[in-house]
């Protein structure tokens, strides 16, 4: 459970405890160079201790996941399908999990069947990622 909210999770909980929490989200509409700045500043903030918080669902979101985690850095992703004892990430993420700088969330259970309301789980993921970002250590 995270800020009151029960998940099911992968990775390295201890992320949670993180002195410095911080949301990722940018807006489909920002420019290329605004979201290298966005970049720029998480990698500057990650290099302080900041772990980063976010579903990282629009492309200026998932930069900022490959440039963190290209450069070594921790993030917490959250998901919208939850989490079965098969699931595992793959690519860069397995890499960067089995290197204790992943966790992965999941606030509803496991699904195989086309969810309608898609956009609004979307935003209660980002609602979400505030959420633990403003809880300090846990």
């Amino acid at each position: 459970m995270v800020n009151n909210v029960n998940f099911s999770g992968m990775g390295n909980v201890s992320l949670l405890s993180g002195t410095s929490l911080k949301p990722v989200k940018c807006s489909r509409s920002l420019s290329d160079d605004h979201i290298s700045i966005i970049v720029t500043q998480a990698l500057h903030d990650a290099e302080a201790g900041t772990v980063h918080v976010s579903p990282f669902i629009s492309n200026g979101e998932r930069r900022v996941r490959d440039a963190l985690v290209e450069a070594g850095y921790p993030i917490i992703l959250l998901v919208e399908n939850g989490l079965t004892s098969f699931s595992k990430p793959s690519g860069k993420l397995f890499d960067a999990c089995a290197n204790g700088k992943l966790l992965i969330l999941a606030p509803w259970e496991h699904h195989t069947q086309k969810v309608c309301n898609l956009r609004e789980r979307f935003l209660a993921l980002n609602e979400l990622a505030v959420r633990i970002s403003s809880t300090s250590a846990m």
